[in-house]
């Protein structure tokens, strides 16, 4: 790294070395964000931001120059939402769904890119929606999402990768609605969101979570949770059938604190291989 950035400083205007040095940057963050030195890696991703756009004024077409400075952002975004940061990481995601957006105009058939934006669009209203900020905004990006995928899906939706990103847009669409106490939408959501499930059983684990919130807000709303809550026990059943059986998980995640007395969730641990 340091042989790189001498040579940069010697011929500022070589840009093979300027773009070497940022390449090298920007995987030279990864080692320190395993090691916990956040600010390290956020100063590599930044300094590579900042090369990189030096290089695109100059050539602002080149599509190396552009997916080096989508590969830092999109690393940037990750480092800052799992630190805690997420409005930090809302501001990458904006700007990485540009480079999203941008690349995919320039090739609209392409079901990668279709993809790549999707997957920006994912983390931009899951940001949105953990702030409980522009729910409207969160809402359209969900919905794009399915827009944008519905000439890729190939096959049940449950089965694959496409299936994975509808899926997890879904699931996001569903939590923004409850976060927003919009109950009624929420349930014709989730229904949707069932026919992504299938038998995967991290899918129908996860998919048990979403009943459970929903049954929750309906049990402070005054509402009639009957119908939710038998779903989600349904959904935690087959879970542990098709073979999720992290038991510790179960019994100590809060979502499901409220159902924990019923006898259908002790039932459903009895189920759990003893190790």
């Amino acid at each position: 790294m340091a042989a790189f950035e001498r040579a940069a400083e010697l011929d500022a205007g070589a840009r093979f070395y300027a773009f070497d040095v940022a390449e090298a940057e920007v995987d030279a963050s990864d080692p320190h964000f395993e090691l916990g030195e956040f600010d390290a890696a956020e100063r590599f991703l930044r300094s590579a931001i900042a090369r990189v756009d030096g290089l695109l004024r100059d050539f602002p077409e080149s599509a190396r120059y552009r997916n080096l400075r989508s590969s830092a952002l999109e690393k940037l975004s990750v480092h800052a939402a799992r630190t805690g940061d997420i409005r930090g990481a809302l501001a990458v995601q904006r700007e990485l769904l540009v480079e999203r957006e941008r690349d995919l105009a320039a090739a609209p058939e392409r079901c990668d890119l279709r993809m790549r934006a999707a997957l920006a669009l994912t983390n931009l209203a899951a940001s949105l929606s953990g702030l409980g900020e522009e729910l409207d905004t969160a809402l359209a990006s969900y919905a794009r999402i399915e827009s944008l995928l519905e000439s890729c899906s190939a096959g049940p939706l449950a089965t694959n990768a496409v299936g994975n990103l509808i899926s997890n847009a879904r699931y996001g669409r569903t939590l923004a609605l409850l976060g927003a106490g919009r109950l009624e939408d929420a349930q014709r959501a989730l229904v949707q969101h069932a026919e992504t499930v299938g038998e995967d059983a991290e899918r129908l684990r996860y998919a048990a979570d979403l009943w459970s919130e929903l049954a929750l807000a309906q049990r402070r709303a005054g509402q009639d949770e009957k119908l939710a809550a038998d779903r989600m026990f349904e959904l935690l059943a087959r879970a542990v059938e098709r073979g999720y059986h992290v038991r510790a998980e179960l019994e100590s995640t809060p979502a499901l604190e409220s159902f924990r007395s019923d006898p259908r969730f002790t039932a459903i641990l009895e189920r759990i291989p003893q190790d």
